[in-house]
């Protein structure tokens, strides 16, 4: 029986580890994505769904290692505590969950932001063009 209590312990240390790191790479690529692909722009990343969810799975992973934690009580009290755990982070699965933004949408944003930065870019290009061809008539008109 103590071998099952050690690999039960393994267990529920492995899949909080695990449920620690979704979280924290969750948080790190929104980050990325918020600073680096949208340009600090707010509204697309208020829509941004990559950070609910890995939220959603960390808190299913974390919900299954308190799950796990109840095999392991010896109290009442222990049972009790762990079930208002497991009944909060239910509650927060399903607000994120609730909370899902259609990424259809997320992604007509992202082609609209995509398509605005290609128009931007030839704008600028056109108006690199115009002052080239400027400085090579004006160059011409010094020669004569």
């Amino acid at each position: 029986m103590a071998w099952f209590h050690s690999l039960l312990s393994y267990s529920i240390f492995a899949v909080d580890l695990v449920g620690y790191l979704v979280i924290i790479t969750s948080v790190l690529y929104s980050l990325y994505e918020f600073a680096v692909v949208d340009r600090f722009n707010m509204h697309l990343f208020y829509h941004n769904t990559t950070l609910m969810h890995g939220i959603a799975i960390a808190l299913e992973l974390l919900m299954a290692a308190e799950v796990l934690k109840t095999m392991l009580a010896i109290h009442l009290s222990d049972v009790l505590l762990l079930s208002v755990l497991i009944v909060l982070r239910v509650f927060l699965g399903y607000t994120v969950r609730k909370n899902h933004v259609d990424e259809e949408y997320v992604n007509k944003l992202k082609q609209r932001h995509h398509i605005r930065k290609e128009i931007l870019d030839h704008q600028k290009r056109l108006r690199e063009e115009q002052n080239r061809s400027r400085t090579t008539e004006e160059e011409r008109y010094e020669e004569d």
